[in-house]
């Protein structure tokens, strides 16, 4: 398992997604008036100090003394911002407070485009993160029940708001739904959403929580909206007002924003609203260029995990060196991981590339067996009467009679050999013929390969065996075709299974199933309005789209695109 996991690590480094795998602590070198780049800047009380250590003893200091405060995370593209708040915060708060606080993460990368859409995809935003943590059925646990719908308006102050939050915490599937329409729909109003927001965190810091929030790349509030209204409103209504309200509260806020030297994003920002700008001066936390103690300390790091030799690692650095002269985080680390692909790091033998297709190919015909009943699915290839089928099913027991199965075979052999594959499948058919085979009791058998493998004599000698066959593509069709381009066999051997491991790509491949709430059934529905992939749920338009779709609606949608947007995030 750790050589599989060292290549999924690697081939995550080269996509840029935030990660402690490979994780230094960073020190806090220099005061913000330095004219240093490299490095990272704090205040002068944190200069000394271990930037993960700050940061902790900050979050316990605004947990017992009961100061809200607010911490600006400032730098470059792939400083390593985002890190710092959605992993090396979070982690924190977990462990140090756990149930006893409320973290939310917003990041306006995925928010919109425009400003129209801003404030319903924020309040999705929020009450998703909220449902899915179940932070309003805890909080509404410590209240008193019987007077639940008025102590909750002491706190958010708008009943319409209150009964749609009692809805949402509702046992009844049907009453949680209209919930979900109210707050995933695009029709609430700002009022209702400002209204929401403010009461649910005053609602949590009575309740003696430590709330905890995160708002990544505040700079693309600019680009949502030119005319810097949609800019203001937030800064001063959310982000200022949440402070002064709170002032003597165990609130915590983090904010992170580009300051390129060309563009001085943070800067713009911070002259939108002087009373924004305020209370934040002064309180930032610079992240630049890795020093070169660091970058050593990384490359340390690298050659230890992934078990380097000392030839590779002077190989290694020599790349490294002829290829970059100065190195943000994101930049450095996707620049080794790009030269350990080349070096052969996250290549796969013949035999994993034949579990990756068999995986894939069971998880592909997992929803087709249920349908026809055989809902039992084993995980890894199964041995019965000495030969060892691919994918094997069973439907569910029934007393005193025989318990149906499905025999599969799931191969990505090349196109010459298929032939001599599908008689080696019939020939184990045969075998086990009226023994642990047995047609004529329902049990069923199939075939899968990739598509162009079969010819027309290969398709008439599966039908004549009724056989069902199926023709799938999987992720990984890329390199199986490299591999008999290249004049490698793909010759399916009876070796063991071996575990599982990623192919290099350069983006992390979600199917829309991989979305709670997206089944066999939705999924059909969705591709009969060109939504095909997760890419193409986030950015679709929901009205549109439930427009031309029965049975699925707009909140659906907005909660599926929610959820897609935080699971391509992770």
């Amino acid at each position: 398992m750790r050589k599989i996991s060292i290549k999924k690590q690697i081939l995550r480094l080269i996509q840029g997604y935030p990660q402690d795998w490979i994780y230094i602590e960073r020190k806090i070198l220099y005061d913000l008036n330095s004219k240093k780049t490299e490095g990272v800047k704090g205040p002068i009380n944190f200069v000394g100090q271990m930037l993960s250590d700050a940061i902790k003893r900050e979050i316990i200091d605004v947990n017992s003394r009961e100061i809200a405060t607010i911490r600006p995370i400032i730098g470059p593209n792939g400083a390593g911002k985002t890190t710092q708040m959605e992993l090396q915060i979070k982690k924190y708060v977990n462990e140090l407070f756990g149930d006893k606080s409320i973290y939310l993460f917003f990041d306006f990368k995925y928010v919109s485009d425009n400003e129209n859409e801003f404030w319903p995809i924020f309040i999705q935003n929020l009450y998703g993160q909220i449902q899915e943590n179940k932070y309003l059925n805890q909080l509404c646990e410590e209240l008193n029940s019987t007077r639940l719908h008025s102590e909750l308006i002491k706190y958010f102050k708008n009943s319409r708001i209150v009964s749609k939050i009692l809805n949402s915490i509702s046992p009844d599937d049907r009453t949680r739904a209209t919930a979900d329409e109210f707050f995933y729909g695009y029709d609430i109003n700002k009022k209702d959403i400002l209204d929401f927001f403010n009461g649910f965190i005053s609602l949590a810091l009575e309740l003696n929580k430590l709330v905890v929030i995160c708002f990544d790349e505040v700079q693309f509030l600019i680009d949502i909206d030119p005319t810097n209204v949609l800019v203001k409103i937030f800064l001063e209504q959310i982000i200022r007002k949440s402070l002064e309200i709170f002032r003597n509260r165990r609130l915590y806020i983090v904010i992170s924003c580009l300051q390129n030297p060309d563009k001085n994003e943070y800067d713009k920002l911070k002259s939108i609203s002087k009373n924004f700008s305020s209370i934040i001066n002064g309180k930032e936390i610079v992240l630049g260029n890795l020093t070169s103690t660091e970058k050593d300390q990384i490359l340390d790091q690298i050659c230890e995990k992934v078990n380097i030799k000392n030839n590779d690692r002077k190989m290694l650095i020599n790349k490294i060196k002829n290829t970059l002269g100065f190195f943000l985080p994101r930049m450095f680390l996707s620049t080794i991981a790009e030269i350990l692909v080349s070096m052969g790091y996250t290549s796969y033998s013949e035999s994993e590339l034949r579990t990756l297709y068999e995986t894939e190919a069971r998880e592909f015909i997992s929803p087709r067996l249920k349908e026809k009943g055989f809902i039992h699915i084993e995980e890894s290839s199964v041995k019965i009467g000495g030969f060892e089928f691919d994918i094997y099913a069973t439907a569910e027991s029934q007393r005193n009679k025989r318990v149906p199965k499905a025999f599969g075979e799931a191969t990505c052999i090349n196109k010459k050999s298929i032939k001599g594959k599908i008689e080696k499948f019939i020939s184990w058919l045969n075998q086990m013929k009226n023994k642990e085979y047995r047609p004529e009791l329902n049990d069923y058998t199939f075939f899968i390969c990739p598509k162009n493998r079969l010819n027309n004599s290969s398709i008439e000698l599966l039908k004549s065996n009724n056989i069902d066959y199926f023709e799938f593509d999987s992720t990984y069709i890329d390199e199986i075709n490299k591999l008999e381009l290249e004049g490698k066999p793909t010759q399916i051997t009876d070796s063991p299974l071996v575990e599982k491991t990623i192919i290099s790509k350069k983006k992390i491949n979600y199917n829309l199933k991989d979305i709670p709430g997206i089944g066999p059934k939705k999924e059909i529905l969705l591709k009969q309005v060109n939504i095909f992939t997760i890419e193409d749920l986030i950015k679709c338009n929901p009205e549109s789209v439930a427009e031309n779709i029965s049975g699925i609606g707009i909140a659906s949608l907005n909660k599926w695109i929610q959820k897609a947007k935080q699971l391509i995030n992770q």
